[in-house]
């Protein structure tokens, strides 16, 4: 049986930002496997304002609230919810949880029988609760409906994951307090934050996102900083011998001290292509350019679970040389004429419109619905009309979540 991920979009639009965020996280950190799917339960309406998104993929199933569904029951709604009991374990993130770490930790220590939690009541404290989670049995299903039965006579009561964690350790059912994977309101990353948790603050809700994006976004430039230094590293050693061999003419990129150096809007768009395809939802990318250079590797290594297939268009000696150098696990050659896949994401680095005019025919069967692409030197004139309007023509969508200035220009296929 398979793992899930619970989340939850209640009517407030100021929380759709906090999902994508939330998702960004997820699919950044979380290490989630092909095991583990994620249940997002939300109305009808917010189903619309969000389904556009690249972030809600194949991977995201969306279940709708039951008519006229109200704030205080809504949690045990959701643990009432058939599709969750066709799981074998279920972890419920609060929406104002950030995800830093593998989510296979938690999924890992669930035992039979058994609710876990962060913050119960411990005296008259009470730390604001970020997860539950459980593994499906007969007492589980039991404890939650006895639970729905007697907390439907106290509504003045809303039900939170604190109250489902006093209630759980009241029966026995409550393991030990997980306080030390969860860290409330973190301003900087560290390898120790598993769930960073900003809780609800009414008064305090613009300060309280800045602050989650603030962390989001921090903890992702530190790896993709590390990520783009193991690229360079990976860049310079492919191409040592080759360089010796051929001239490259006017590449923008110099060799000095045996090391690559890129002026600041090389390196943001580096840093939003590797920003993208840290996300393990990219399984296939396709990178087409005048000569490979070290994109390939950038994709090769942020997502190393992902299949990057190379086509070059050059005839220079280098650009013909340099693609065989790349070969290895999880990259491959190719050509135009031979694209059997269909990708998550697409690169494209051309100077001339009518190259962009016939790329993008030529990849048109293999885009899906979701496929991001990306192209490059959006500020040249032709292609920027050729893009502009491949974008209206095809109605394709602008990227949700944290991004990148820079003259990358990338968006969401709709299908």
């Amino acid at each position: 049986m398979k793992d899930c991920i619970c989340l939850r979009l209640w009517n407030d639009d100021r929380y759709v930002d906090v999902l994508y965020n939330q998702l960004d996280s997820i699919y950044t950190f979380g290490n989630l496997n092909d095991n583990t799917d994620i249940i997002l339960y939300t109305s009808e309406t917010y189903k619309n304002k969000i389904i556009d998104s690249h972030l809600i993929n194949d991977r995201v199933n969306i279940q709708l609230f039951n008519n006229n569904p109200t704030y205080r029951t809504l949690l045990l709604d959701q643990f009432d919810l058939p599709i969750l009991k066709e799981y074998n374990k279920v972890l419920y993130l609060d929406i104002n949880v950030l995800v830093h770490g593998d989510l296979n930790r938690l999924l890992n220590s669930i035992e039979d029988d058994k609710v876990f939690t962060n913050g119960p009541e411990n005296g008259n404290t009470i730390t604001p609760s970020a997860f539950i989670m459980y593994k499906n049995s007969e007492t589980i299903t039991k404890f939650f409906d006895d639970m729905r039965k007697s907390m439907i006579k106290l509504p003045q009561t809303a039900i939170d994951c604190v109250v489902v964690g006093n209630i759980a350790n009241k029966n026995k059912l409550l393991n030990v307090s997980l306080d030390n994977l969860v860290t409330i309101k973190p301003t900087r990353p560290s390898s120790n934050i598993l769930l960073a948790h900003y809780p609800e603050d009414p008064n305090r809700f613009m300060v309280k996102q800045a602050d989650q994006l603030d962390f989001l976004m921090f903890a992702k430039e530190f790896k993709i900083k590390q990520e783009l230094d193991d690229s360079l590293k990976a860049y310079n050693n492919s191409i040592n011998d080759v360089w010796k061999e051929y001239k490259v003419g006017n590449d923008l990129r110099l060799l000095s001290s045996n090391k690559a150096d890129y002026n600041q809007s090389i390196i943001m768009q580096f840093k939003q292509l590797c920003n993208l395809s840290l996300n393990n939802n990219i399984k296939n990318i396709l990178s087409i350019g005048l000569d490979a250079g070290i994109v390939p590797i950038i994709f090769s290594e942020a997502n190393k679970k992902a299949k990057t297939t190379v086509i070059t268009f050059s005839d220079s000696d280098f650009a013909k040389k340099y693609p065989m150098v790349l070969c290895s696990n999880n990259i491959q050659v190719s050509n135009l004429s031979f694209l059997p896949d269909k990708y998550d994401l697409v690169y494209i680095d051309t100077e001339k419109g009518e190259d962009l005019t016939t790329i993008l025919e030529l990849i048109d069967t293999t885009l899906k619905n979701k496929t991001i692409i990306c192209i490059t030197n959006y500020n040249i004139a032709e292609i920027k009309s050729v893009w502009d309007t491949y974008i209206k023509t095809n109605n394709l969508q602008p990227l949700k979540g944290h991004s990148y200035r820079s003259q990358l220009q990338c968006m969401s296929v709709k299908k």
